[in-house]
Formats: structure tokens, sequence, C-alpha cells
């Protein structure tokens, strides 16, 4: 009986480990076959969204041998390895701006070093475009981006202003108990 593996989202090491996988794959192969540019992945909390993108990741990386007895293995497609910038906001930090344009840049130079490539700019939009063409150039391909909790900055700075509002307003109930 195979494992039935919970909080990991990293498909190699599920294939490899031989745990319990359900095969969305079919779903891999009709985005690669659109001729779409972007996709969104919109689904609940915990429905498996950053398992699906570490599988796109394996699948654009040209790793086949990941993929045997899946549905992809049957169908017609031309396994190729494509440069892939895998983002997770997971990891970067959203307190501000400033912040987020940091950690973000963290991630994009850490996706520059693993194809041994230095990005020569210090804001996060400016290290992208220069990560996309240099990727580009570097292997002649399209690259292949993938996001991965898109959402978090967003959620992360509801958060900071709901807080931040909770202060204002106890400030002005202290203010008004106070006796003047």
């Amino acid at each position: 009986m195979q494992d039935l593996v919970t909080g990991r989202a990293h498909f190699k090491s599920i294939i490899e480990s031989n745990s319990l996988y359900i095969d969305k794959t079919e779903f891999v192969y009709k985005i690669a076959r659109s001729k779409e540019k972007f996709f969104l992945l919109n689904r609940p909390r915990r429905f498996g969204k950053s398992l699906f993108v570490n599988t796109l990741k394996s699948f654009y990386q040209g790793e086949k041998g990941l993929f045997t007895g899946l549905n992809i293995n049957n169908q017609d497609w031309q396994w190729k390895e494509y440069p892939v910038i895998h983002l997770d906001f997971c990891a970067v930090v959203a307190e501000s701006i400033e912040s987020l344009d940091k950690s973000l840049g963290y991630a994009l130079e850490r996706v520059a070093r693993e194809y041994d490539l230095q990005l020569e700019t210090d804001m996060a939009p400016r290290m992208l475009k220069n990560l996309i063409l240099k990727l580009y150039q570097k292997f002649e391909k399209k690259v292949v981006i993938l996001i991965d909790e898109y959402d978090k900055p967003v959620f992360a700075s509801l958060i900071s202003a709901a807080a931040l509002l909770k202060k204002i307003l106890r400030s002005i109930i202290l203010l008004q108990q106070q006796e003047f």
C-alpha cells in the first residue's frame, strides 16, 4: 500500500518515494498544449495548487522519467527542457513594499544562481525582466514562469492594515476613556 503524503508539495519526492499521487497530468498536458500565455489556478486553500505548480516545474524541466505511468506519458508530447523561474511567494516577506521588493529580489537571485547567471540591477521588476532576457539568450527557448502563493503578499498587507487599524481604534477608545 502506498503512503498518503500530506503537507508536502514536491512532485519529485512524492514520485521517487512511491507515495500515493493523484494523477493530474492530464491538466498539465492541456496547459502545455494551450495557446494561452497565462494561467491562474484559483482554487481553495489546501487544494493541491502548490503540488500542481511543482508538477509543472518538473514537466517543463523535462524530467520525463518522473512521469512514467502517468496520463501525460501516453500523450504525443515532445519532451524538452525549458528554463523555469519558480517563485514561491510563501517564502517572500511582504511587510512593506520595500521588504517585498528586497525579498523578491533574493528569490530572483537564487533562480539566477541555479542557471549560473548574474543579475545587474537591484529592483525586483527589473531583475525579473533581466533574468527572463538572460535565460532566453542562454537557452534560446521561451522561459516558463511559475508563481505559487501569489496571494500571500496581498493577505499579509491586509493583516498588517487590519492590525494598524486595530491599534488606531484602540488608541481612540483609550483617548475617549481619559478625562480631560
